[in-house]
C-alpha cells in the first residue's frame, strides 16, 4: 500500500497499522496530521479495492512535548484504524495495536500508580483491543511490573547467541548456519564468543554490576561437543562473577542433544533447558526441514529429567503448513502429558528471509489458527499454567501473539526482562543486540553473521569502550 503522510514525521506508526491490517492491500493511504487551539486532529483517507473510506481523529495536547509526540502518533493510528475497518471482515482483537511489546503498556500504567483494570479499560477504550487479549495482556503486564521492582540500575541479564543449526527450517528468518558452516567456523566462532564474554566480564567487574540472569540461544547450542559447551559455560560464569540465579541454554533441536552434552551442561551450572519440538508430527517436522522425529524429541526430554533439569521449557507452533486443528491439540496433548514448567506457544511468521516467503507456499487460515491459540489457552489454563510474557510478530497469519507459559513459581526471568526491556541486557555473538536501559534504550549491535562477526571480532576493545563511555 502507498501511504502519503503530511504534517508528521510517525511515517512508521502508519506502515506498521498497514501491515498489520491490511497486508495483501495494494492501495493508497493517504494521512494529515494538524494542531490547532491546543488540539492535535489526524485524517486519513484510503482507497483499497475500487472502495474508499475517510476517517478522523483528535486528542488533546498535553503541554508536554515527550507525551504530546505519543498521542500524536496514537490519534493517527486511530484515524488509520478506523479508516481501514471496513475493508476488514471482523474487527481485530489486538485493535490498533502493531507493536511488539503490547504488554509495556500494562506495564507502564501500573508503574504510574494505575490498576489492573483500569490497564484493562484504557487498553479496550484507547487501543480497541479485546476483552479477551486486554486480560491476557494485563496479566503478562502484571509479572513484567512485579519483575521490574526486584532490578536495580546495576542488574543486567547476559546473552549469548549460537548461530549454528544441523538443518534451517523452512519458516527459519534468524541470524543462523546450517550444513557445513559449524565445522567451517563453529571452533574459532567459540573463541572470538569467549573473548567478547572477557570484555563484558571486565566490564561488570570494574563497575560493580550484578547478574540476574544467563541465556544461551541460536541457533542450536547443542551442535557444540560437551568439552565445548563446558568451556562457554565457564566463559559465561566467569563474565558473570559465579551462576546467577537463572542459567537457560535453548538447546534447542532434539537431533543435536545427547545425554553426554546435557551432563556437561548441567554440572557446569545450568539450571533450565529448552528442548523444542514445534510438533510430535514427523510428516511436519520432515515438510518444514527438521532433520529429528518426534521420537528423539520424546528422547531428548526424558533425557533432560534423567540428568536432573528441573525446569524444562518446550517451544510450540500454531500455524504449520498443512497442520490441522486437529494435529496441533494432538501436540498440546501429549506436551502436557509431559508437565515442562514453561510452554511457550508461537504462532508461525511467514518472515521475509524464509523459505516460506520464498516458496510462496499455502498459509494456514486466521481461523484455524485462532481455533489452535483458543484451545492452546484452554488447555495450558486449566493445567494450571499462566501466560508470563507474550509478544507479536509482523507477518503473523492475522496478527496474532506469541506466549510464554509457565507453572507457578517456574517463569524464565530472562524472558521477561529481554522482551518488557528491564534491566540491562548484555549481548554477545553474532548479531547480538546489547540494550541498556538504565538511561533511556540505547542499543549496541554485533556484525549479523558469523563471517562479519569473526572478522571483526578480533578486539573488542572499542566497544567496551563505547559501553565505559554510556555509563560514565
Amino acid at each position: 500500500m502507498k501511504i502519503v503522510l503530511t504534517g508528521s514525521e510517525a511515517l512508521y506508526t502508519v506502515e506498521q497499522l498497514c501491515q498489520t491490517l491490511l497486508p495483501t492491500g495494494e492501495g493508497i493511504c493517504n494521512c494529515q496530521v494538524t494542531r490547532r487551539d491546543s488540539m492535535i486532529f489526524a485524517n486519513c483517507h484510503m482507497r483499497l479495492d475500487s472502495r474508499e473510506t475517510h476517517a478522523t481523529a483528535r486528542h488533546a495536547l498535553s503541554g508536554d512535548a515527550h507525551r504530546d509526540v505519543n498521542l500524536e502518533r496514537r490519534t493517527l493510528a486511530r484515524a488509520v484504524f478506523r479508516a481501514a475497518l471496513p475493508y476488514l471482515p471482523q474487527p481485530p482483537e489486538w485493535g490498533m495495536l502493531s507493536g511488539v511489546r503490547p504488554a509495556k503498556l500494562v506495564r507502564a500504567h501500573l508503574e504510574r500508580g494505575g490498576t489492573l483494570r483500569g490497564a484493562k479499560s484504557f487498553l479496550q477504550r484507547e487501543y480497541f483491543v479485546s476483552e479477551k487479549k486486554a486480560a491476557l495482556c494485563t496479566e503478562a503486564g502484571k509479572i513484567a511490573a512485579e519483575v521490574h521492582k526486584t532490578f536495580s540500575e546495576r542488574d543486567f541479564s547476559l546473552y549469548a547467541h549460537v548461530p549454528f543449526c544441523p538443518t534451517r527450517c523452512t519458516y527459519c528468518s534468524f541470524i543462523s548456519a546450517a550444513g557445513d558452516a559449524f565445522a567451517r567456523w563453529g571452533e574459532p566462532y567459540l573463541d572470538c564468543l569467549c573473548r567478547e564474554l572477557a570484555m563484558l566480564g571486565r566490564l561488570r567487574a570494574e563497575h560493580s554490576l550484578r547478574a540476574r540472569s544467563i541465556y544461551v540461544g541460536g541457533g542450536t547450542p547443542a551442535v557444540y561437543a560437551p568439552e565445548q559447551l563446558r568451556r562457554l559455560c565457564q566463559a559465561l560464569r566467569d563474565t558473570c562473577g559465579g551462576v546467577p540465579e537463572e542459567f537457560t541454554v535453548e538447546a534447542g533441536r532434539p537431533d543435536a542433544i545427547t545425554e553426554e552434552k546435557l551432563i556437561a551442561l548441567y554440572e557446569e551450572g545450568v539450571t533450565r533447558i529448552c528442548v523444542n519440538p514445534q510438533t510430535i508430527h514427523d510428516a511436519t517436522l520432515k515438510r518444514i526441514g527438521r532433520a529429528h522425529t518426534a521420537a528423539d524429541f520424546f528422547r531428548a526430554y526424558a533425557l533432560a529429567r534423567k540428568t536432573g533439569f528441573q525446569e524444562v521449557n518446550c517451544d510450540l507452533i500454531a500455524g504449520l503448513p498443512g497442520e490441522t486443528a486437529g494435529d496441533f491439540q494432538d501436540t498440546l496433548v501429549k506436551i502436557l502429558s509431559l508437565a515442562p514448567e514453561n510452554i511457550t506457544v508461537h504462532t508461525l511468521a511467514r518472515k521475509r528471509g524464509s523459505a516460506f516467503h520464498e516458496l510462496h507456499t499455502e498459509a494456514t487460515s486466521p481461523e484455524v489458527i485462532t481455533h489452535m491459540l483458543a484451545e492452546a489457552e484452554s488447555q495450558l489454563t486449566e493445567a494450571g499454567y499462566r501466560p508470563y510474557y507474550l509478544y507479536r510478530q509482523k507477518y503473523t497469519g492475522g496478527s496474532f501473539e506469541n506466549i510464554g507459559w509457565t507453572k507457578p513459581d517456574h517463569l524464565c526471568l530472562y524472558n521477561v526482562s529481554m522482551m518488557e526491556e528491564i534491566g540491562n541486557i548484555f549481548s554477545a555473538g553474532a548479531g547480538a543486540v546489547t540494550k541498556l536501559t538504565s538511561r533511556g534504550l540505547t542499543r549496541f549491535t554485533n556484525p549479523k553473521y558469523p563471517a562479519e562477526y569473526l572478522a571483526a571480532g578480533s578486539d573488542f576493545s572499542a566497544r567496551y569502550e563505547a559501553l565505559v563511555k554510556y555509563d560514565s
